[in-house]
């Protein structure tokens, strides 16, 4: 493994194992390396979503408009694992709405066009949170649906209640192949060999 790949490899796994401060560290000495991915193309905005860190997906935004002229929001769509999930739908599986709500507001696309994106499975963020008991967001995601997806309307003003839950490695590994919206889960441990690293 070259230099070049370790770094890579040092990146996702300081992500993945939320040591911050040292994934901070290295995308500020390499920008370029911000939306590096794993073999299954999970990136840090996934794993973010996931763990409802909001505070480091505001800065993965605020750090990308810093150094790069393309629109974050639009490099964050075209994001997807290798089993098509979107940060939104890594957001809906555990149920973390503050994070979930935060790409929404920032969806360049729309919110209707985001909020439907589908997996390979043919899933939306709203079939995963149905499927996955993820209340929280079915209700925002049913509430905006009724307002015409207005992001603003006054029976969404109440503050987001945002899951805590820590994940651990091996549960969140099984979102990347999760679920139909009949809660069919397909098992495929293979996904979760990169982190044995």
């Amino acid at each position: 493994m070259n230099k070049e790949e370790k770094l890579k490899k040092r990146v996702v796994n300081a992500c993945v194992n939320e040591r911050w401060d040292e994934w901070k560290e290295l995308i500020s000495a390499n920008p370029n390396l911000i939306f590096q991915a794993d073999a299954d193309g999970w990136t840090c905005a996934h794993w973010v979503s996931i763990r409802g860190r909001l505070d480091v997906l505001e800065c993965i935004l605020l750090h990308h408009k810093q150094t790069n002229n393309d629109d974050i929001l639009k490099v964050l769509e075209s994001k997807r694992t290798t089993d098509g999930w979107t940060p939104a739908h890594s957001a809906a599986y555990w149920g973390q709405l503050d994070c979930f709500v935060f790409l929404m507001r920032h969806a360049p696309s729309g919110v209707k066009w985001n909020s439907e994106q589908k997996t390979n499975d043919g899933n939306t963020p709203l079939d995963v949170a149905i499927a996955w008991g993820k209340q929280n967001i079915v209700d925002y995601i049913r509430r905006i649906q009724q307002q015409d997806y207005d992001l603003d309307p006054p029976s969404a003003a109440a503050t987001p209640q945002n899951s805590s839950q820590s994940a651990s490695t091996s549960s969140t590994r099984s979102a990347s192949s999760a679920a139909s919206a009949s809660g069919t889960q397909n098992d495929d441990d293979a996904t979760n060999q990169h982190l044995r690293a």
